[in-house]
């Protein structure tokens, strides 16, 4: 799959960035806030958090459930281990549910063969996490 190449715009934006030699917060650099002020009024809401990875943004968006230690959260069994490790370290217990064989992507079937009474959560990602 060919990916999208830079514009002048954007070569423009990252020297920018590397330039300042302030690229977050404890730098003293400002893109991230800039960044997510902008996401927040394009996507019209109040807060909106940037992080550094996938990993980091499943890890915040489950501790914003408030889950507790032993609870259970449902995630695909052929997604790389970034995405159970957020899991884990909040004291949950992954549990994987199969994928589709034609599309790869967790099913709805494979997410209800798996609920019980500890389910508190469904971690769905794109193909392979």
């Amino acid at each position: 799959m060919p990916f999208r190449a830079f514009g002048a715009e954007e070569l423009a934006n990252l020297k920018e960035v590397v330039e300042s030699q302030q690229l977050w917060r404890a730098t003293k650099g400002n893109f991230v806030s800039r960044f997510e002020d902008a996401f927040g009024k394009h996507l019209g809401r109040k807060y909106v958090l940037g992080v550094t990875s996938g990993t980091c943004a499943n890890e915040t968006a489950l501790a914003g459930l408030g889950l507790e230690p032993g609870d259970e959260v449902i995630c695909p069994a052929s997604a790389p281990i970034f995405v159970s490790l957020p899991i884990v370290g909040l004291g949950c217990v992954p549990v994987f549910a199969d994928s589709d064989p034609r599309t790869m992507i967790i099913s709805p079937e494979g997410i209800k063969a798996r609920i019980t009474k500890k389910t508190r959560a469904v971690v769905v990602v794109h193909l392979f996490g």
